[in-house]
């Protein structure tokens, strides 16, 4: 008999880089079902692949999503990605958007329970587009949970009442071992991490260093995934022209090994996003117990614990900036002892294996 393995969708799976990406690393790691661990599957805009296995697709995501609406040959083909020697469990997906259509199109096939797990922006930025708001229907009519990282997002499933019961608020989770506090020299005043898409508001950031009165060292940690080229070209044109008097150094994306010794080589973290749900980047800083300034977005004033260095506008922003390098913030952070206190590693697999049904279950 096949051993049952959960099967997991995610848009990006490299589980030492990014966010979502991590969380999706570390929820696998809870939902193993009788020793077998998951099935991950990486759905990106140009393949489709399964981690550690074999199988790949190098065709556009979108072409497959057409040709599953229309029900052509890719559906079986489809099929053949999982192992062999699996039966699927059941499904989680990261992201309300490709991943979970297509995981979506997985449970229709399998007849298996499938829970989505909404991150952030496919909520606060997506789901009120027309062209998408049919699959949304869909996946919220037949999916058996749906977990959500903020309460915030909880308003937009009004126009949904098929969502009903399956709401569920999914707590913090952290693995704060991978970063600590280091003795270590403090090269930059500030530093930023995040994708370059409008969303992560590097832009407000470098328009609100136009305005602080002192020249200031910024280290900007801008991962190549899921980049908007367009968008940082004009960030950096922008900072090329009129931020020459800070000392700004550009970085592609780290591993969580070299974030934690940049976070300790910095003073601050500057979380300028637009939208947010549970962003790491604040759990991250906060771990290496380094100040942190953040715009008022999802659960960021839960995870801080306090409204001192949070701002609504620009200006709020500028000013907060100004007031940290005039060293006037009245108390140093205490957070490393707030991020131990907030996340629970085993609350948190309690939470995910209950979401999934698997709270009976070895």
């Amino acid at each position: 008999m096949r051993p049952e393995s959960a099967v997991i969708f995610c848009d990006v799976f490299p589980p030492d880089i990014g966010g979502i990406s991590s969380t999706a690393s570390r929820v696998a790691s809870y939902l193993t079902i009788r020793g077998t661990p998951p099935t991950v599957i990486c759905v990106k805009e140009d393949f489709i692949r399964t981690i550690h296995g074999k199988m790949e697709f190098k065709n556009k995501t979108q072409d497959i999503l057409t040709s599953f609406d229309r029900h052509t040959e890719y559906t079986e083909q489809f099929m053949n990605i999982l192992p062999e020697k699996i039966t699927p469990a059941f499904i989680v997906s990261f992201y309300m958007g490709r991943c979970s259509y297509l995981a979506y199109k997985f449970n229709r096939l399998l007849k298996v329970r499938h829970s989505i797990v909404c991150v952030g922006s496919d909520i606060y930025q997506h789901f009120e587009r027309y062209s998408v708001k049919w699959r949304y229907h869909k996946m919220i009519k037949w999916c058996s949970r749906i977990g959500l990282l903020s309460e915030s997002m909880s308003p937009y499933f009004i126009k949904y009442p098929e969502a009903g019961e399956k709401l569920m608020y999914l707590p913090f989770g952290f693995d704060h071992h991978l970063f600590t506090p280091m003795v270590a020299e403090k090269q930059y005043d500030f530093i930023f991490v995040g994708r370059s898409k409008p969303v992560k508001g590097l832009d407000i950031f470098l328009e609100a260093l136009l305005k602080v009165k002192k020249s200031c060292r910024v280290c900007l940690v801008i991962p190549k995934f899921a980049a908007d080229k367009d968008f940082f070209n004009k960030c950096f044109s922008f900072a090329q022209r009129k931020l020459g008097r800070h000392k700004i150094k550009w970085l592609p994306e780290q591993t969580h090994s070299e974030l934690a010794i940049l976070y300790n080589a910095s003073r601050c973290l500057v979380m300028p996003s637009r939208s947010e749900a549970s962003p790491h980047v604040i759990l991250e800083a906060m771990s290496c117990n380094i100040q942190v300034i953040a715009s008022n977005v999802g659960r960021v004033i839960e995870m801080l614990g306090t409204k001192e260095c949070i701002y609504n506008t620009c200006e709020e922003l500028v000013c907060l900036l100004n007031t940290y390098i005039d060293n006037k913030f009245d108390n140093k952070p205490c957070y490393r002892k707030r991020v131990l206190e907030i996340t629970d590693p085993d609350r948190e697999m309690r939470a995910y294996r209950n979401f999934v049904g698997l709270q009976d279950q070895p």
